[in-house]
């Protein structure tokens, strides 16, 4: 099962602070290390839109995953 969570904006330099500051908040998780939750942002491809998955079946961290996902609420919420 995965989650994902589409973040659009027409404002290109939005997206991407939104989506570096995701991955600060990612950065050195083993979960995000292996692939469990994945940022996916392509500013030459999609520059309007940032992805985030979360695999619930493979996370060794569950909890970490539910607190994650707030984090990027409140990263979204106050941008």
């Amino acid at each position: 099962m995965i989650l994902t969570i589409i973040l659009e904006d027409a404002k290109t330099q939005e997206v991407f602070e939104l989506a570096e500051k995701i991955h600060n908040t990612l950065a050195g998780n083993q979960d995000y290390v292996d692939s469990n939750i994945v940022l996916n942002f392509d500013n030459a491809k999609e520059p309007q839109e940032a992805t985030v998955f979360f695999s619930k079946d493979d996370c060794q961290n569950n909890e970490l995953v539910r607190g994650k996902v707030k984090e990027i609420v409140d990263i979204f919420v106050d941008l």
